[in-house]
């Protein structure tokens, strides 16, 4: 493989992750407001601020998550290169 291809692989994989994340936490995000409602009568909000900060913390954990996907698919490749 050329080093286009990875490169390709890791955009697509920081991408995918970022999107993945930020849909999942935001997600959890309404079901723990919902359950809150149900539970304990909690007014349901969704707070601007809160969910700058799952946006946040979900890019951050995407990034994270796409760059080990990545090291460890390009230390599998290298190794199968040079065999």
């Amino acid at each position: 493989m050329n080093t286009k291809s990875f490169f390709f692989i890791f955009f697509y994989l920081f991408f995918a992750c970022n999107v993945a994340m930020i849909v999942l936490f935001l997600l959890l995000y309404v079901l723990i407001r919902g359950y809150l409602l149900l539970m304990y009568h909690i007014p349901f909000e969704l707070a601007w601020r809160d969910l700058g900060k799952y946006t946040k913390a979900a890019c951050f954990t995407g990034s994270l998550i796409a760059t080990g996907c990545w090291w460890i698919y390009y230390q599998h490749s290298k190794k199968g290169r040079y065999k």
